[in-house]
């Protein structure tokens, strides 16, 4: 189950009633927030992974603008995106 999924089943009373996410101001409005840093504070911190025929062009990256050229994806129902 996604997060998408979990927290609507916590929105409407199903099956959960308990849920770990992270936190905005919008789900702090409809969700009473219990802080646990499950995670330490390493929320929203990502692995990238790269094909390996990439490998060489990806490692000669050293600046910031030199990222802009790759495309990067992020999973539908992820609770840090917006759709």
């Amino acid at each position: 189950m996604n997060e998408a999924r979990y927290l609507e089943e916590l929105r409407v009373k199903a099956q959960i009633n308990v849920a770990w996410s992270s936190t905005s101001p919008e789900k702090e409005q409809i969700y009473l927030p219990i802080r646990i840093p499950l995670r330490k504070g390493i929320l929203g911190y990502r692995v990238r992974l790269i094909a390996k025929g990439k490998q060489a062009e990806s490692t000669k990256s050293r600046l910031f603008d030199d990222l802009r050229k790759y495309v990067i994806g992020q999973g539908i129902g992820w609770g840090d995106i917006r759709l």
